[in-house]
């Protein structure tokens, strides 16, 4: 395994505006676990071009199944991907300069309840506690548009 280095970067999900934080190990640097964020001097002598990074933005989750106290849950949303370009040693904090690519993500979930949960009406319960995440999302996703509308901030590309 060996050393690494810690890249830490805050984005917001195109589609809703949530931030999202991803941080990660990387090779690319001198590996003696230092933590970098955008803006910062990797100090590297073989001077990479840029940092590859992804996170993901969850946007809908939906109950497939409940057995028992185990909770099947179906998770939709967006996997972000950036390719941050790194001029002169230092990782460029100008998003503008930054590639992102994305993909619809789709996946199953398993999830149990917690010990303080009571058992009684888990599958009512269960459902109760997917939509105020999914209520939560749908106003998120509101909230920006109206920003973006009303306020005239530019989404992030």
């Amino acid at each position: 395994m060996g050393m690494y280095d810690y890249v830490d970067i805050l984005v917001s999900c195109p589609v809703c505006g949530n931030t999202v934080r991803n941080a990660f190990q990387t090779k690319d640097f001198e590996n003696v676990m230092d933590h970098f964020r955008p803006g910062d001097n990797v100090g590297t002598k073989h001077r990479p071009k840029f940092v590859h990074t992804y996170t993901t933005c969850d946007h809908e989750r939906k109950i497939t199944r409940v057995e028992g106290e185990l909770i099947l849950v179906e998770v939709n949303g967006l996997w972000i991907e950036y390719d941050i370009p790194i001029v002169d040693g230092i990782i460029t904090t100008d998003m503008n300069l930054w590639t992102r690519r994305t993909e619809p993500t789709s996946y199953n979930a398993l999830s149990g309840l917690p010990e303080d949960v009571p058992r009684d009406n888990i599958e009512e319960r269960a459902i109760d506690r997917v939509n105020r995440a999914n209520a939560k999302i749908r106003r998120d996703i509101l909230i920006t548009k109206w920003e973006q509308t009303h306020t005239g901030k530019a989404p992030i590309r």
